[in-house]
């Protein structure tokens, strides 16, 4: 036996699924950054290109690099000199062959630091530990990272985004939940056009 569902029951369950689909795409606030418990990474191309990143990196690294590419930054290095990093995120473009005039200094800070401290070896062989800070200026080298180390907690924090990892348990909204959402609200109106259609021509 075949059960119908009445038409008053269908717009009550699509509009139950429209709510539904609706909450599913509002993005998830990712969780306070000033809670890292893992490495900073900060990037600072203001000089160059107007831009400053601050990432915070857990798990294990085994090195600057390491960090810098889990903070989800790409590298390239000086022909010629092996661990001379050039580029990164393609900042200069092209590679300068730094150190010419102006390149990537490589600067870190331990937890509770409130300076930086200019690295005397190469983002390759240091290993920072939980609670270290690194980071990378483009410039002459004379001046550090901004912000300074107290500040990189708070600068994340004023600049964080909604989460748009699962990984971070955040709901993402796609072109397929969207679309769903429309679909199902056009739904919602055709079936209350065809009811309010039948009440008027005196249908049950």
């Amino acid at each position: 036996m075949t059960t119908r569902l009445a038409p008053r029951g269908a717009v009550a369950l699509l509009a139950v699924l429209v709510c539904a689909a609706l909450w599913a795409a509002v993005p998830a606030v990712a969780a306070d950054p000033a809670d890292c418990d893992g490495v900073w990474v900060v990037v600072d191309a203001a000089e160059v290109a107007g831009a400053v990143s601050v990432s915070c990196v857990t798990g294990e690294v085994d090195s600057g690099l390491d960090a810098l590419a889990a903070a989800g930054h790409t590298a390239t290095f000086v022909p010629g000199i092996a661990g001379m990093v050039c580029t990164i995120d393609e900042v200069p473009d092209p590679c300068n062959r730094a150190p010419a005039d102006a390149y990537w200094s490589y600067w870190h800070a331990t937890d509770g630091d409130e300076e930086w401290t200019y690295a005397r070896v190469g983002a390759g062989t240091r290993a920072p530990a939980p609670g270290d800070v690194e980071g990378w200026r483009f410039g002459d080298g004379r001046a550090p990272p901004q912000p300074l180390p107290p500040a990189v907690a708070e600068a994340a924090a004023a600049t964080a985004r909604p989460a748009a990892s699962t990984s971070n348990a955040a709901r993402t909204s796609g072109p397929g939940g969207a679309a769903l959402g429309i679909g199902l609200l056009v739904g919602v109106g055709a079936l209350t056009g065809w009811e309010r259609r039948r009440r008027q021509a005196g249908g049950p």
